[in-house]
């Protein structure tokens, strides 16, 4: 059985971006979007791990990275702001490189 990885980013381009880039890149996972952050917490009991962005209306990264911790989930935040300190990874990066080590 596959493991799933969450992606969450209230950009519905860059979602899709990252969902088709990681399936392409990553067979070995199942892959789903959410581009309503409430949406993803409603459903994080899905994922194995959380790839969040940080900035989304109503509810930022962190929310969403400390409720899939609760749950026992590897949860990583990732943003196109360099000023957010909490982040795991910033945008732009590269899928095979920078994002591997947080897959495996």
């Amino acid at each position: 059985m596959k493991k799933v990885i969450m992606v969450v980013d209230d950009d519905k381009e860059v979602m899709e971006v990252f969902v088709d880039a990681i399936q392409t890149l990553y067979d070995n996972y199942e892959v789903i979007g959410f581009i309503c952050p409430k949406e993803a917490l409603k459903n994080l009991s899905r994922a194995d791990i959380i790839l969040t962005d940080y900035m989304m209306p109503g509810i930022t990264g962190d929310v969403i990275k400390s409720e899939a911790i609760k749950q026992g989930k590897r949860a990583y935040i990732i943003t196109g702001f360099p000023d957010i300190e909490i982040a795991d990874l910033y945008k732009p990066f590269s899928f095979d490189a920078d994002l591997a080590p947080l897959l495996n």
